[in-house]
């Protein structure tokens, strides 16, 4: 067994065996924001102030395990090691979860140059988001994408939310299939002048002649192609909450919108 990190992995690339030492499988826990008044029982909870509960990381622990008898060979794959598993915040992917992605970054680790050369192991911590993504979005699984021959794929998968606009105002319905709401990209083409998108009670208005545009709600930014063009923004970017979502779009213009989003999970992937 072993682990995809930044997109290298443990045993192919570096020929580390690997254990999953501690692996949380049930839901992150809830961020709490309470006060406590002066002259009043209790606290207030403001933990959904902002709409809806907010969720702290979680944690994976892992050892790696490396057999080495040449010394020259093994220093040389300690220091690739250590310089991979340090790089930084990337895609975890576990070799028997291989459609989860866990978005993670070192926090605790041992003198892993120490370890691995007298004990031939070492132990290192990821902090990872709070909820795992499915390892595609909603555009689908790419042509050629490694998938087991006996994977259930279930019917309906790709999701792709196209919806045509027409001049005016405009409702569908989203269904996130995920178990969180999520923030995701937005992407207008056809001839437009202003568009208003809403969903969940928040709206995010753009102002501009074109004929193409992206609301990336994760970067709370907007595109023309690679430029940015948040200016010509105002309002709230959108969350696409859990379950049947109900989306408005005023537009001047007609076109298509296309809404394109990594569905969340609290551990493993639910929809194969």
């Amino acid at each position: 067994m072993g682990l995809t990190y930044r997109g290298k992995h443990s045993l192919r690339d570096f020929g580390m065996q690997t254990k999953i030492t501690d692996l949380p499988i049930t839901p992150p826990k809830k961020t709490d924001y309470e006060e406590d008044i002066p002259y009043r029982d209790g606290s207030i909870d403001f933990s959904e102030s902002g709409g809806r509960v907010f969720y702290k990381d979680k944690t994976i622990e892992v050892e790696f395990y490396l057999i080495c008898n040449d010394t020259a060979k093994r220093n040389k794959t300690i220091e690739q090691f250590v310089t991979w598993i340090n790089g930084g915040k990337g895609e975890l992917i576990l070799d028997d979860m291989p459609f989860t992605k866990w978005i993670a970054s070192p926090i605790t680790v041992e003198d892993m140059t120490i370890m691995l050369q007298r004990a031939g192991k070492t132990v290192v911590a990821f902090r990872c988001e709070p909820f795992n993504q499915f390892l595609y979005d909603t555009q689908g699984i790419p042509l050629g994408a490694d998938i087991p021959l006996d994977t259930e794929i279930e019917i309906g998968w790709p999701i792709n939310h196209i919806y045509e606009i027409a001049n005016g105002t405009n409702t569908f319905k989203l269904n996130n299939a995920g178990n969180a709401a999520v923030r995701p990209k937005i992407v207008f083409n056809g001839n437009f002048t202003s568009v208003s998108f809403t969903c969940g009670g928040n709206t995010i208005k753009y102002n501009h002649k074109t004929t193409q545009f992206t609301i990336d709600c994760e970067l709370f930014s907007c595109f023309e192609g690679d430029t940015n063009t948040s200016e010509y923004s105002n309002g709230d970017h959108i969350e696409i909450g859990q379950g049947e979502n109900e989306i408005t779009i005023q537009s001047n213009g007609t076109g298509t919108v296309e809404i394109i989003y990594n569905p969340l999970f609290y551990y493993t992937q639910s929809i194969l």
